[in-house]
C-alpha cells in the first residue's frame, strides 16, 4: 500500500514540470496574440498625439511631445463632432429596432408552432449568410422609389434589414435553450403570448440582448459601403464615411491628421466593448448549455 501511494507522488511530481512548461507556452501565446491585438490601437493613439512631421523621424516610437492639435483639428475643421452624433443616431436606431425585431422573431421560432415556420426559418438563415453586397443595387433601387436617399430613416431601414437576420439566429439560439416549462406555466395562468413574451421571456435574455445590442453596434458603426451610398449630403454622413473622406474634404497629407480620426472614430465601441465585456461574454455562452 505504501509503495503504491509513493510511485502515484513520484508520477505526480514527473507531471508538474511538463505541467508548467505547457501552461507557460500557453501564456506566452496568448501574450503574443493580445499584443498583436492592441498594438494597432496604440500605434495610432501615438501617432494621434504626435507633432506635425513628427511622424517621419519617429515612425514607431512614443511622441516625444504630445500635443492635442491634430485631434482638435479634426473634431472642429473636420466636422467629425457632428459627424458622432449622426452616428450615433443612426447606429442606435438601427440597434433598437434589430433587437425589437430579433427578440420578437427569435421567441417566435423557438416556441411557437404555425404554418410556414420552417421555411421562413430556414429563409432568415440565409439572408444572414449572404454578403451585404450582393442586395446593394436592389436596396439603392428601393431606397429611391420611397424617397428615402439622403434620409436618416432609408439608411436606419437597411441597417435594421441586413442586420435582423443575424438577430432573430441569436434569440433564437438562446430561447431554445430556456425551459418550455416556464412558457406552459404562463401559458396555463392565462397568459397571452405576448405577455409571456414580455414577461417571462425578456427578463430571462438580458445577457443575450445586451450582447446583440453591442454587437450589432460594433458591426454598423464601422458600415461604410450603404452610409455612403444612401447618405451623400456633408452634413447628414456617419463618422466612417468622414473618416473615409478626411484626406479630401481637409485637404492634408499629415498622417497625424489621420490617426486622430481613426481614434477618435474608434472611441465609442471601444468604450462600449470595455464597459460591457464581461456581460458580452456571458451572453455569448448564454444559450450554449440547455437549463
Amino acid at each position: 500500500m505504501t509503495e503504491t501511494i509513493a510511485r502515484k507522488r513520484l508520477k505526480t511530481r514527473r507531471r508538474r514540470p511538463s505541467r508548467v512548461i505547457g501552461i507557460s507556452l500557453v501564456s506566452i501565446v496568448l501574450t503574443l496574440i493580445a499584443f498583436s491585438t492592441l498594438y494597432p490601437l496604440l500605434f495610432i493613439g501615438f501617432v494621434a498625439f504626435m507633432q506635425p512631421g513628427e511622424y517621419r523621424q519617429n515612425r514607431l516610437g512614443i511622441p516625444t511631445n504630445p500635443t492635442f492639435d491634430s485631434l482638435i483639428k479634426v473634431w472642429g475643421d473636420g466636422d467629425f463632432g457632428r459627424y458622432m452624433l449622426n452616428s450615433l443616431f443612426v447606429v442606435g436606431c438601427s440597434v433598437l429596432l434589430i433587437v425589437v425585431l430579433g427578440s420578437l422573431a427569435g421567441f417566435a421560432f423557438a416556441h411557437l408552432k404555425y404554418p410556414g415556420l420552417g421555411a421562413s426559418f430556414v429563409i432568415a438563415l440565409a439572408l444572414m449568410v449572404l454578403p451585404a453586397s450582393l442586395f446593394m443595387v436592389p436596396t439603392f433601387k428601393v431606397v429611391l422609389d420611397l424617397h428615402l436617399f439622403n434620409n436618416y430613416l432609408g439608411l436606419i431601414l437597411v441597417y435594421a434589414s441586413l442586420q435582423v437576420p443575424f438577430g432573430i439566429f441569436m434569440m433564437w439560439t438562446y430561447f431554445q435553450a430556456v425551459p418550455k416549462e416556464l412558457f406552459e406555466a404562463a401559458h396555463l395562468d392565462g397568459a397571452s403570448v405576448f405577455r409571456t413574451f414580455r414577461s417571462v421571456a425578456l427578463p430571462l435574455a438580458g445577457p443575450a440582448l445586451l450582447t446583440l445590442t453591442t454587437l450589432t453596434f460594433l458591426t454598423l458603426w464601422n458600415e461604410l459601403l450603404f452610409s455612403l451610398i444612401i447618405l451623400q449630403d456633408a452634413d447628414s454622413r456617419t463618422i466612417i464615411v468622414g473618416l473615409s473622406l478626411l484626406k479630401a474634404t481637409m485637404g492634408v497629407e499629415n498622417t497625424t491628421v489621420l490617426a486622430a480620426g481613426m481614434l477618435v472614430s474608434a472611441i465609442p465601441p471601444l468604450l462600449l466593448f470595455v464597459i460591457f465585456n464581461r456581460q458580452v461574454t456571458s451572453g455569448l455562452v448564454a444559450g450554449a448549455v440547455k437549463s
